[in-house]
Order: structure tokens, then sequence, then C-alpha cells
């Protein structure tokens, strides 16, 4: 907010800083950090970073009702350190996505393909 009312230069206590978002057509910060997860949920899953999930990630039986079938189990933590780690908020929201989002043959389509998506701007 504060570097909303820095780039139109307003910083009065009656000024409405919804406004000031609407008209600059910024995304919210919390729409930005799940883009920024799940991108990099991509990139694990393609082999665009170099980082071992196996353990971490299984993916859900072959039976899927809903959604795409390319969703992972789900994990359950006991404290809220680990239930707000990487892997297990990100997981939810990656099943969460789209089947023509998550199928995305390349990064920059993926990455273009995200915004557009139903469950990124909803809580």
């Amino acid at each position: 907010k504060r570097a909303a009312r820095f780039v139109v230069n307003t910083y009065g206590k009656d000024t409405n800083i919804s406004t000031i978002l609407k008209e600059l057509k910024w995304t919210p910060l919390q729409e930005r950090r799940k883009c920024h997860r799940l991108t990099n949920l991509y990139k694990i899953l393609n082999g665009h970073l170099d980082i071992k999930h196996g353990d971490l990630i299984k993916p859900k039986p072959a039976r899927v009702r809903r959604g795409h079938s390319l969703q992972f189990q789900q994990q359950h933590a006991n404290s809220d350190a680990f239930a707000n780690g990487f892997f297990i908020r990100t997981i939810s929201e990656w099943n969460r996505l789209l089947p023509t989002t998550v199928t995305q043959p390349s990064l920059p389509t993926f990455k273009n393909k995200l915004p557009s998506d139903p469950s990124i701007s909803a809580n």
C-alpha cells in the first residue's frame, strides 16, 4: 500500500487505497506469491530446478474424479511450521489448478496461462 501511495504521490488520510490499486492494475501480493510458488513447483516437476522431490511429492491414485491427472497426494502436518511449508501449501494449490494450466508444454506458456486460472484469484 505504501508503494502505491508513493507511485501516485498521494499520502492523504482521506485517499482510498483500493481505488489507487485498481487504477494501477497491480496484482495483489497474495496472488503474486501464489503464482511464484506454482511456477517453482512446475520447474521442479519438469526438471528446470535440480531439487529431489521423490519423497516429498507422490501422485494421487489413478482414479481422479475431479481436477486433473497430474494431482498429488496431500500431505498432513502436525505443526504450523510444516503446514506452511512450500510443498504442503503448494500441492494443495496445484491440485486446484485447471487441467489446461498444468499440462502446458513449456515454462513460458505455463506462466502466461497461470494468471487466468480461476483458482489463482480464489482464496
